[in-house]
């Protein structure tokens, strides 16, 4: 026997598209052609879809149900409207009630199929596959396993949160979801509009793609820091410290240095005219000194190493034992040191660490999402208008602070994230400017209209 929600569908059947199918064998049903409720085509200006009106045939309360649903389209509230949609549908093909007259059901089940295709056609993987929103009861076991693996796999996009590797993550499962809605294609399309007791396919799916279309939209407004491949190394002047040390052995003697796990100093370079010429350290440091070559992937002939000052003799915290540390400073000419990645010469950019370049580099995203919203989504174009403001503003008190407290480094030059190189004060000007802009175009009403 089958169920009443395909018997309902059956009922329908004289009032669908010329060439649809019903049947208890679970063949697709085309979208109903007769009643007010038929699917429109027309858009609102506001860019919500003009959902028609439920016929007044159908009674309260499931008119108000059907009502409320149409709100959720109109509205873009997709993941509550695959959630009751199911729900409506499960009452139909799963639900005994004796009260229930098969011609409500009938009416009721044209509506749902109607708001269905509306809400799968804002979703291009869902309008391909599951078309116009009919349920089938019945598909291709094997299918309907696969089409289970499908929405496992949407879900996987959607939760897809923030991170550095977004885009990549994101690309990268968007393809296994794919390639398992090819694997439904080739068992059986049917089970893209499979319903059972425990699973709504296109509900699901729907809810599912509702969840990536936010989690691109989160991807694209997210900024993504600036970075750059490693600088080639470069052979500089420079001076590095270490601590060596020997463990006392009894008798006021102790072991022969050697290098001390942790005890080395950030490297500073140095004028290679200021370079330590010479080697002042005892014999008892020459181990301990090899160690240290090797260390710095040195030959002892290319490092000048000199004992920096008197030795001293402490308790090491992890055995205990008393032993004897002694600083030694390695000079070079031909320390391996990273080269600036932003450029040669005072060229700051992001990827260097520069806060003014991170900030104006932040300011041209904020500028480039407002354009995307405008027209579209006031509030999130406001919001990038607001921080490009806020991030001009900070820029200009960071800088009078850093004048003030001569931390300043003038004369440099500034590389953009895009590229571009802006000496200081041609920089300086264009960070003010966008500020001014962006306080300019929150004022004139530019979010409500769509950006030229």
């Amino acid at each position: 026997m089958r169920n009443t929600y395909m018997l309902v569908l059956l009922l329908s059947g004289c009032s669908m598209i010329a060439g649809g199918k019903a049947s208890l064998g679970g063949e697709s049903t085309s979208v109903p052609s007769s009643s007010k409720a038929s699917a429109p085509s027309t858009v609102h200006a506001s860019g919500s879809p003009d959902v028609g009106d439920t016929p007044d045939e159908i009674e309260n309360p499931r008119k108000q149900t059907l009502e409320k649903l149409a709100k959720r389209i109109e509205a873009g509230e997709m993941a509550m409207y695959a959630l009751e949609s199911r729900r409506e549908h499960a009452k139909l093909a799963f639900m005994e009630d004796r009260w229930r007259e098969p011609s409500q059901d009938a009416l009721v089940a044209k509506r749902l199929a109607v708001l269905d295709a509306i809400a799968f056609r804002k979703y291009p993987r869902v309008a391909a596959n599951v078309g116009d929103g009919v349920r089938v009861r019945e598909a291709d076991e094997d299918a309907i396993e696969a089409a289970k693996k499908m929405v496992a796999a949407c879900q996987s996009v959607a939760s897809i949160r923030g991170s550095r590797d977004m885009g990549k993550e994101l690309a990268d499962k968007t393809a296994a979801y794919e390639k398992e809605i090819a694997r439904v294609q080739k068992l059986d399309p049917n089970a893209f509009r499979y319903l059972g007791k425990s699973v709504d396919i296109p509900a699901d799916m729907l809810s599912c793609e509702h969840g990536i279309a936010e989690t691109s939209g989160y991807a694209e407004d997210r900024y993504i820091p600036e970075t750059a491949e490693s600088a080639p190394l470069e052979k500089r002047c420079a001076a590095v410290d270490f601590l060596i040390d020997g463990v006392q052995l009894g008798g006021g003697r102790f072991a022969a240095y050697t290098r001390t796990v942790g005890g080395r100093q950030a490297m500073e370079e140095m004028d290679c005219k200021k370079l330590a010429k010479q080697n002042k350290f005892p014999k008892a440091m020459t181990a301990a000194v090899k160690e240290v070559a090797e260390e710095v992937g040195l030959k002892l002939s290319e490092m000048t190493v000199v004992a920096k000052g008197a030795p001293y003799i402490e308790a090491d915290d992890d055995d205990g034992r008393l032993h004897r540390y002694q600083i030694v400073t390695v000079y070079s000419k031909n320390f391996q040191i990273a080269g600036n990645p932003c450029g040669k010469g005072k060229v700051f950019c992001e990827a260097g660490g520069s806060r003014g370049a991170t900030a104006f580099n932040m300011v041209e995203f904020a500028f480039e999402r407002a354009a995307a919203h405008a027209g579209k989504d006031p509030d999130k174009c406001k919001k990038f208008l607001g921080e490009a403001k806020q991030q001009a503003e900070w820029f200009a008190k960071f800088r009078e602070d850093a004048i003030k407290s001569k931390s300043w480094i003038a004369g440099a030059t500034y590389k953009t994230k895009k590229g571009v190189k802006l000496p200081e004060t041609e920089f300086v000007s264009a960070f003010a400017k966008k500020g001014k802009d962006a306080e300019e175009m929150l004022d004139n009403k530019y979010c409500r209209k769509p950006a030229k």
